[in-house]
């Protein structure tokens, strides 16, 4: 057959399958690829059919999906086609990134950028795809400002070719560095830029991913009736174009809404079901997640039995997954080893055969001691190595366990404000609620970063206030910030009280400094004054304090705590009202018990 026969054929095989796609399911689609698959000769058409059946199986089987990726891989090397072996290589890439295997993911995506790359934007489609792929496994691994310029490189991709849709992706991208920068309303407002264009292209799987990801931001700012909402409609959305990867994190937050609402059975429910999701899609992550979750929901049920029935099932998947993500580094060793063991079989032979004297014995006994010594000192290093990350570990562990206890005392908190008439006792509740919800996220800013005993002050007190702002702010008053704290970073004995501290007055400014007028000012600055002396101001530009105002006579609870934590921190507190309020507090860093 001609080459111009092939393209032909190729031409008119590729259009029907696209005409047919427009009207076919997922399910319909896959069969229909794969009848062609078993009629085509041509190879150049088989490996087109290859990489189109990956991408559909990439939403629901990912072991297939990189099966036939590799499989058009394969095919693409055989015809010395380096386009089809790129087109493959990409959809591997992304199937180990689903599966969060990211070394292997970045293994073939950085081949198939390489290849894309050399024929400059000839290519804008597949360029698009792997490098929003690098911005999601930045995302993952907390590199924020990698995310975003990879995602911007995407966008670029995405603009050329016109694909407002994939535009409409790039949006919940970007939207979910924000939320995990603590920044929730600038999350929610390119969800909602995202879910626009996909509802005006009647985009349904597109629309269930920019709901779910609403609903996490919802459930975070304790609005769990909003964030149920959000979920459901989310879960139906994949349930009609059968998108387990959706279904999974639908499913999530369902049954999370559902717990934090105080409806157990329901979250048990949707738990399960996302279980047996989770399962589907082979993703251990996920599972260990599934079994972790279900066991808390009945430890609170009080069915304590099954709750650890549920917890040892999820600690073996946990197990599994750290043992993969490590399986490189114990086949080295394991080979070091063998190596060791067959240096110490030859030195040993040898030793035996040329004993001839006491002086040669003596040599060679010495040496086997230095061997010996080395290989326990060596061996001594790598017990203390895996030591020290599985402290690490458990550490991470202990920081996210206490935020979840926080988040759910915060909840609790919130559910008793609403069965409680006096204005009083819930601005008491609502205060209390505040406090924990400020020692929780000094606990998720711990767990999130890799140093696991200090935090970054600069983004903790811009989230904190993110958070009194979702809490407290009047709509008829606009209050603007600044944070100064610029390279400040405190471990946890000092950012604790320092952060009781900071939601004590910053709440105080919002809820009394700005009585009649309509525009708002707070401004935070914490800088070293030395190695171990820093100080905190906390000025704002409103109504200023009473004239007969006097520290050694608070009688307000908040004011009071921030005078205990500051004698806590070994500092000095003073104030000042003049064109507003200003705080200052000079302490010296609590270092961490060793």
């Amino acid at each position: 057959m001609r080459p111009t026969t092939c393209l032909r054929l190729l031409f008119s095989v590729l259009i029907l399958i696209a005409v047919a796609d427009c009207f076919a399911s997922y399910p319909e689609r896959i069969d229909s690829l794969r009848k062609e698959l078993a009629k085509v000769t041509v190879d150049t058409i088989k490996a087109e059919i290859l990489v189109q059946l990956s991408g559909y199986y990439s939403d629901q089987d990912m072991d297939s999906a990189i099966y036939f990726a590799k499989l058009a891989q394969e095919l693409g090397q055989q015809m010395g086609d380096e386009i089809v072996g790129a087109k493959a290589m990409t959809r591997v890439g992304v199937g180990y990134s689903i599966q969060d295997n990211y070394p292997k993911a970045l293994e073939y995506l950085l081949q198939a950028q390489k290849i894309f790359e050399e024929y400059g934007d000839k290519y804008p489609f597949w360029l698009s795809i792997i490098y929003t792929e690098y911005g999601i496994i930045n995302l993952r691994e907390s590199e924020y400002e990698k995310s975003i310029e990879n995602h911007k490189i995407a966008m670029k991709y995405k603009y050329q070719r016109g694909d407002t849709i994939s535009v409409a992706k790039t949006y919940n991208n970007i939207a979910g560095i924000f939320e995990r920068r603590g920044l929730l309303d600038s999350s929610l407002y390119y969800h909602k830029k995202s879910l626009a264009i996909k509802e005006k292209k009647n985009f349904i799987q597109g629309m269930g991913f920019s709901k779910v990801n609403m609903s996490s931001i919802y459930f975070k700012k304790d609005k769990y009736d909003t964030a149920l909402t959000y979920s459901q409609e989310a879960l139906d959305h994949f349930r009609e174009v059968n998108d387990l990867i959706g279904r999974v994190y639908a499913e999530n937050m369902v049954s999370d809404s559902y717990r934090m609402l105080g409806n157990l059975e329901g979250a048990l429910e949707y738990r399960k079901l996302n279980l047996e999701t989770a399962k589907l899609i082979k993703s251990k992550t996920r599972i260990e997640e599934g079994y972790r979750k279900t066991s808390e929901i009945f430890a609170m049920m009080g069915r304590f039995k099954e709750a650890y029935e549920y917890r040892d099932l999820g600690a073996a998947y946990r197990d599994s997954v750290f043992n993969e993500q490590n399986v490189r580094e114990q086949e080295q060793l394991r080979a070091n080893f063998e190596i060791e063991k067959r240096e110490e079989e030859i030195a040993r032979q040898e030793a035996e055969l040329n004993l001839q004297s006491t002086l040669r014995n003596a040599l060679i006994g010495g040496l086997l001691l230095l061997a010996i010594i080395g290989a326990l000192i060596y061996r001594n290093q790598r017990s203390k190595a895996k030591s020290l990350e599985e402290k690490e570990a458990l550490l991470k562990e202990i920081h996210h366990r206490v935020k979840n206890n926080l988040q759910v005392i915060s909840s609790l908190l919130n559910m008793q404000s609403r069965g409680v008439e006096d204005e009083q006792m819930q601005e008491v509740i609502k205060e209390g609620q505040s406090r924990v919800r400020a020692m929780s996220l000094i606990h998720q800013k711990l767990y999130q970063t890799e140093n696991l005993t200090e935090i970054d002050f600069q983004e903790y007190i811009q989230q904190l206030l993110d958070q009194l702002q979702t809490l407290y702010q009047n709509d008829a008053v606009d209050v603007s910030n600044a944070v100064n704290a610029e390279g400040v970073r405190l471990d946890i004995d000092t950012a604790i009280p320092l952060g009781l501290i900071l939601n004590e007055l910053i709440s105080n400014a919002y809820k009394y400094a700005f009585e009649g007028t309509d525009q708002g000012r707070i401004e935070i600055n914490l800088e070293r004054l030395d190695k171990d002396q820093l100080q905190l101001e906390v000025r704002d530009n409103g109504r200023g304090l009473p004239t007969d105002f006097n520290l050694d006579g608070i009688k307000s609870l908040g004011l009071k705590l921030v005078n205990i934590l500051t004698k806590q921190l070994q500092g000095t507190l003073n104030f000042t009202s003049d064109s507003g309020t200003s705080f200052r507090i000079t302490f010296n860093e609590v270092k961490m018990s060793t």
